[in-house]
């Protein structure tokens, strides 16, 4: 049964009366990847570490804003990679982060704007273990998303 150990230790600091510093530190152990190979399903002998830590800070700058900006820093490496196997991993962005903004000009008005931003990647497939298709490449991306909302009151 495919397993997953995880290892996390953090920091909370309150640095102002509106604003919080959180710091993370992770490590994360699979072990028990079960492959397709001739016709039947068989666990690997692939074990990936991933050691990583992730910095966000959380400001309410009053009732109507708040805004919390974040980065996660990762790195992934292999051991007992089976044969013909790609031993460089990259799998997994080296980097993602974004931000939360949260904006609330009337009391039933509520503007949420979130980006997002991941670093390249490789999309892993069963089908191509030693990790050269050119389909796999994911490029880092970007995104933005808006959410206006306004609540109304039946009366």
């Amino acid at each position: 049964m495919f397993t997953m150990d995880m290892q996390e230790i953090g920091f909370r600091s309150k640095l102002t009366s509106n604003t919080q510093l959180d710091i993370d530190i992770f490590r994360q152990q699979a072990h028990n990847f079960i492959v397709l190979g001739d016709g039947k399903y068989t666990n690997s002998t692939l074990v990936p570490t991933q050691y990583g830590t992730t910095i966000s800070l959380n400001s309410v700058f009053n009732d109507k804003v708040q805004f919390k900006p974040y980065i996660t820093l990762q790195t992934t490496s292999t051991a007992n990679v089976p044969e013909g196997w790609s031993k460089k991993h990259t799998n997994t962005p080296s980097y993602y982060g974004g931000y939360y903004l949260n904006y609330r000009p009337a009391e039933k008005v509520n503007i949420n704007v979130n980006g997002y931003y991941f670093a390249a990647q490789r999309q892993y497939d069963t089908y191509d273990p030693a990790n050269i298709n050119p389909q796999g490449n994911i490029s880092s991306k970007f995104l933005v998303d808006i959410r206006p909302l306004i609540l109304c009151s039946r009366d």
